[in-house]
């Protein structure tokens, strides 16, 4: 005994001293190792390789880092090469006329407007690029669930033990959720409490009891998600916030009518912000009625938030509709939404249970189900989804912000459909070094997505670059016209070189994590 803890303290005397790989230095003692991992396993965050992980999927990494990139300053990138006018180029000393001719005819004759308008988040109904990166992250969260249940069961852990994990990590996602929104300030009535992570932690403590319940009943997982997804959809539309109307809707005789209207078609656009009515619209819908329960001040989600959540809500500021000659109507404009609230978190739940079907899927050996049987699986899966979000679309809108049941669908569907073709190519086709960017920013996607707010890349990318990029990237030119000097400016390709150094440095900085083997996770 005493050999054994004075050759533990040699070891750690020596890992101060020394910077060693962990994964050789376990090798050496076993009875070293097994004090060290469970000290390693007390604490809240995991200094480990994924290289001790087996079975890890490398898609599912490569999904969820494709989604934190886009998140750090790939959709700003792309938001700004779209946005390019035609003149901009005339920076440039010299173009080319067949190039010039290219870039004309993509900036005149086509319009990239659309993909521009993609990179921001709707309003209201519809839905844009922007708004499928969180259901993405929740959906690959709920794979990734699926694959530590299916890991500690077959350990011989209780479920009641891997539950308590989950809520434990529920709770951490909601401290680190509250420090991003400001909760150092301490100034409590006017902190967020809601947020992305603590909707992530939220939705994975809901859809996790459900599965560890129902482990390896897949029938009944796939039942369960049938039945929620439906009573989702008819609470949404049949159930009015209880402060916008009076008593008299909630007579049988009013459920009843709304009902009526369950499958009236409704003329909503798609990928692109609809058009929501004011008050004083004409078109304006009557309060009681099922499209009035589809509006911010109607739903009842919205109401849930509004009424329980502590704090401030989000701040709805780019509300046009509630702009009354430049001040904002009361009677539209209240604290009446967070689109991370608590409400609609019973929508991303079921998100995160599809995410952990999926995941009992790939978790299966393939011994029972071959890899191309599940990429057939997947597709499947993926394309059902999309199909019936978007019919489901014509009657019940596409909504991120209180996560319609159409909505959990179509954004399933495209997450699974991302997922299948990066399964294909990496996992079963073996592609794998092209992806390893998006690699690293999966395995330490919570580690950079904190950094961003509490460090703060912008003024790194100031310091290293924003004396330099200005020197090196046109953005000022003088010419003359009939004798007159006039001088042409634009920024525009400065702030693109700008944002993918601040990308660039990301990744940087996620390569220096991983080689020194450091990803920050909750347990």
């Amino acid at each position: 005994m005493d050999s054994n803890f004075s050759n533990l303290l040699q070891k750690i005397k020596y890992l101060l001293n020394k910077k060693i790989n962990f994964s050789k230095l376990f090798k050496v003692n076993k009875s070293v190792s097994s004090k060290l991992s469970t000290l390693s396993n007390q604490s809240k965050v995991e200094l480990t390789t994924p290289d001790t992980l087996p079975g890890r999927l490398s898609s599912l990494d490569a999904l969820r880092g494709m989604n934190m990139l886009f998140i750090l300053g790939v959709s700003m990138i792309i938001y700004q090469i779209c946005s390019i006018k035609i003149d901009d180029f005339l920076v440039f000393n010299y173009i080319p006329d067949s190039i010039y001719k290219l870039l004309r005819w993509v900036y005149e004759t086509h319009s990239i407007k659309w993909l521009a308008n993609q990179m921001f988040h709707v309003y209201w109904t519809g839905c844009s690029i922007d708004d499928m990166v969180l259901p993405s992250f929740i959906f690959v969260a709920g794979v990734s669930l699926a694959f530590s249940i299916s890991k500690s069961l077959s350990k011989g852990e209780s479920k009641q033990k891997i539950y308590l994990k989950i809520i434990k990590r529920t709770f951490l996602l909601f401290i680190a959720g509250i420090l991003y929104n400001n909760g150092l300030s301490l100034d409590w009535p006017n902190i967020r409490w809601m947020g992305v992570l603590q909707r992530i932690g939220l939705s994975l403590l809901l859809a996790g009891g459900i599965y560890i319940v129902f482990f390896k009943r897949m029938k009944i997982l796939v039942s369960s998600f049938i039945v929620l997804i439906v009573s989702y959809w008819l609470f949404l539309c049949l159930v009015p916030a209880f402060d916008s109307v009076p008593s008299s809707e909630y007579k049988l005789s009013s459920f009843i009518k709304r009902g009526k209207d369950l499958f009236k078609l409704r003329k909503v656009a798609l990928f692109t912000a609809s058009y929501t009515p004011s008050v004083r619209d004409k078109e304006y819908p009557k309060p009681g009625s099922l499209d009035y329960n589809l509006l911010p001040e109607g739903n009842i989600v919205n109401w849930i938030d509004r009424t329980i959540l502590p704090g401030k809500l989000f701040c709805d500021t780019a509300n046009l509709r509630a702009r009354v000659k430049g001040q904002f109507d009361p009677a539209v404009y209240r604290k009446l939404r967070d689109p991370e609230g608590l409400g609609s978190s019973i929508g991303s739940m079921l998100t995160a249970l599809l995410g952990l079907i999926v995941g009992a899927l790939m978790s299966t050996p393939p011994s029972f189900i071959s890899d191309r049987r599940k990429l057939i699986y997947l597709l499947s899966i993926s394309l059902l989804l999309i199909g019936v979000g978007y019919l489901w679309h014509q009657i019940f809108p596409v909504n991120k912000q209180i996560w319609s049941s159409s909505f959990i669908c179509f954004s399933g569907g495209w997450a699974c459909l991302m997922f299948s073709i990066l399964y294909w190519i990496m996992d079963i086709c073996g592609y794998k070094k092209w992806a390893f960017p998006f690699t690293l920013a999966g395995l330490n996607s919570l580690a950079i997505y904190l950094a961003r707010k509490m460090i703060g890349f912008n003024n790194l990318t100031n310091f290293w670059f924003g004396d330099l990029i200005p020197r090196i990237v046109p953005h000022k030119k003088i010419v003359f016209s009939m004798g007159e000097k006039a001088i042409i400016e634009t920024r525009v390709f400065v702030n693109i070189c700008m944002d993918s150094a601040t990308v660039l440095i990301c990744v940087l900085i996620l390569w220096w994590l991983y080689k020194k083997k450091i990803f920050l996770r909750f347990r």
